[in-house]
């Protein structure tokens, strides 16, 4: 699926904090913000007047990073990967401590978690800018590894065992893409073998969209294939 991208990526040391991200140029475009509530008709959807925000944008290039774009009320797509893609969360609740602290971290900062899979070493989630601003998503994902490895370490015994390793965050600019996405999520765990059905795997936000009623859902898999991406 091609689309204008920003994307940031970095290796997490969680004694400095430090983030690493290498080399890499890549185009920056507008970013679709996704609506909060699903309209009834599919796949119509009111768009964000994009160019509203222009005022607040911030476009930010590094020396050994790559450019980054924060656009406020954009929504944006993390993925993050445990050490080594060591199964840090094969115990379910150690899954659901993530989701718990994903919310957790995006209330605090006024994001919107839009969509989100656990799996046991890795993660994706799909989360939308408060209008104010984007710089915080950063922090966002910082607080919840951090307070997930130091739990984690705590109750194994494992004080300054690093358990992340690196995340990415690629602002959404299409509105194909967002619902691209949302359906890479949701059949993430049945890509890797967990289930047969998206509705069976309880770390997911899959069963929160059905449990909405949004009559368009089935239609949103269908039209927006999701085994074009690779967000691994």
């Amino acid at each position: 699926m091609n689309d204008r991208r920003t994307r940031t990526q970095g290796c997490q040391n969680f004694e400095t904090g430090a983030i690493r991200p290498p080399n890499q140029t890549l185009e920056c475009g507008d970013c679709f913000a996704a609506p909060r509530i699903l309209k009834e008709s599919p796949p119509a959807m009111e768009r964000s007047n994009l160019h509203a925000h222009a005022e607040r944008d911030i476009y930010r290039e590094h020396p050994h990073a790559p450019a980054h774009l924060f656009r406020p009320g954009a929504t944006y797509c993390v993925t993050a990967r445990t050490l080594e893609g060591r199964p840090a969360m094969a115990d379910p609740h150690r899954r659901q401590e993530v989701i718990d602290a994903l919310h957790f971290a995006a209330s605090r900062r006024a994001w919107t978690p839009l969509a989100w899979v656990v799996l046991t070493n890795h993660y994706h989630c799909l989360l939308q800018a408060p209008e104010t601003e984007a710089l915080t998503l950063r922090r966002l994902v910082l607080a919840v590894h951090r307070f997930t490895s130091s739990e984690w370490n705590d109750r194994d015994k494992c004080r300054g065992r690093q358990v992340w390793y690196q995340y990415w965050d690629t602002c959404v600019t299409h509105e194909s893409s967002f619902w691209a996405r949302l359906n890479y999520i949701h059949y993430n765990p049945v890509k890797h073998g967990l289930v047969d059905d998206p509705a069976d795997y309880p770390y997911s936000s899959y069963r929160v969209w059905q449990e909405r009623g949004d009559s368009n859902l089935r239609y949103i898999q269908d039209a927006y294939p999701w085994d074009r991406l690779d967000l691994e």
